[in-house]
């Protein structure tokens, strides 16, 4: 099967990246706008995901944009993070240039009224409202403020209660204003289509003004600490939060097998030693998320709340030994041989295909080349994971009984 790229920028800054598919019956589109809570000033919060809904289903109902969607024949959906937002969509090929259009005809700034805000609003306010009854999400928030303090990388991703309420049409149009210029925007697909029949259809993004997204500083990550105790501990959950590398770091194929060997594989560490040797979590997850410049690796555990201290215990003694004496040639191996088969799987996934051009665009993190990954040693896993392990956050040090089932 032939498989060819197709990259494109026009003069105000927007960019074109295609993977054309042959012989694939769908494909994976996604519109990419530089808007995160990272690019938002104090007096924004919350605006980047307030600008998503609007982005998705338009600024008034009935308009037909969802019916348009379902008409496609594929699934739509929207996503905002801390440095991106993404309208993204799996639909038959033949299709792609509608959704395509679909799509550019959102980003131009609309008019926006006060009833359309207080829809937009109310429905974040019921999302803000299942996150803040998440004692893991608790947990979460509360690691990123001790490792990076009030830098923007940490702010809530829907914003504050209190910041919501004071959004107005007009600040939510300046801000709109401010994301929808060409060098914000990219453009990715995957599947069986044609690059010119993409960029004919995504004409309406012809007309947005030119600029780039504002100038962000590095955050400073301020670990080591452990994290003060709170009400969200006594159900049992532990989190760990250790920097990782950005997207442009050389390091990131080490960080990728590291956290596979550690807790991600089938086969890692803390899979053995937490629910084989121990038997004492029930749920545990090692992952890691890549920004521009800073990465975030993340190591939660679930169990009972009687089991906490002794499950804290083994989880930290498994990072020291990992940090102290690195891998095993055959942990590494295996590593190594999941990621080559992981890469050559992918191929068939349109819609990571996709992620993966456009994250490559952006900020450099795309796919890892099977040569990168091959490059990495033991010594590099052992010497990242000392350094990310000196500077974690940890959860707090044992509770006292009464807090193990203060919340019910």
């Amino acid at each position: 099967m032939t498989r060819e790229y197709h990259h494109e920028e026009w003069p105000n800054g927007v960019r074109l990246a295609v993977r054309t598919k042959p012989g694939f019956a769908g494909a994976a589109l996604g519109l990419w706008l530089v808007n995160g809570v990272r690019h938002q000033t104090p007096g924004e919060d919350g605006h980047a995901h307030l600008l998503e809904h609007f982005l998705l289903e338009g600024p008034e109902p009935g308009q037909g944009r969802l019916r348009a969607y379902e008409r496609l024949g594929g699934r739509v959906n929207a996503q905002t993070g801390r440095e991106l937002t993404a309208l993204h969509g799996t639909v038959p090929a033949a299709r792609a240039p509608e959704l395509a259009r679909i799509l550019a005809e959102a980003v131009p700034p609309r008019p926006l009224g006060r009833e359309a805000l207080d829809r937009a609003r109310a429905t974040v306010d019921r999302e803000r409202e299942a996150w803040a009854t998440n004692p893991a999400t608790r947990l979460e928030e509360r690691a990123l403020g001790a490792a990076l303090g009030d830098d923007p990388l940490a702010r809530p991703l829907l914003g504050e209660a209190d910041a919501l309420a004071r959004a107005t049409p007009a600040s939510l149009a300046r801000y709109w204003s401010s994301v929808a210029r060409g060098g914000r925007v990219l453009v990715a697909a995957a599947g069986n289509v044609d690059p010119a029949e993409l960029a004919e259809a995504l004409a309406p993004l012809r007309d947005l003004p030119a600029g780039g997204p504002p100038e962000v500083t590095p955050p400073r990550w301020h670990g080591p600490v452990r994290a003060a105790p709170s009400r969200a501990d006594g159900f049992g959950q532990l989190l760990w939060l250790l920097p990782a590398p950005g997207a442009a770091s050389p390091w990131r194929p080490t960080a990728r097998l590291a956290n596979h060997i550690l807790g991600e594989g089938m086969d890692s560490r803390l899979d053995r030693k937490l629910r084989h040797e121990a038997q004492l979590a029930y749920r545990f997850r090692a992952h890691q998320e890549t920004y521009s410049d800073q990465g975030l690796w993340w190591l939660e555990v679930d169990t009972d709340p009687e089991w906490r201290d002794a499950c804290r215990r083994v989880v930290e003694e498994a990072v020291r030994e990992l940090a102290a004496e690195g891998p095993t040639d055959a942990e590494l191996e295996d590593a190594v041989a999941h990621w080559r088969a992981v890469a050559a799987l992918q191929r068939d996934d349109l819609l990571v295909e996709m992620e993966a051009l456009a994250l490559g665009g952006l900020h450099g993190a795309g796919d890892l080349a099977e040569a990168d990954l091959e490059s990495v040693t033991p010594e590099g896993v052992r010497e990242l994971v000392a350094d990310a392990w000196g500077r974690r956050v940890a959860p707090p040090a044992e509770l006292p009984a009464s807090a193990r089932h203060s919340i019910h």
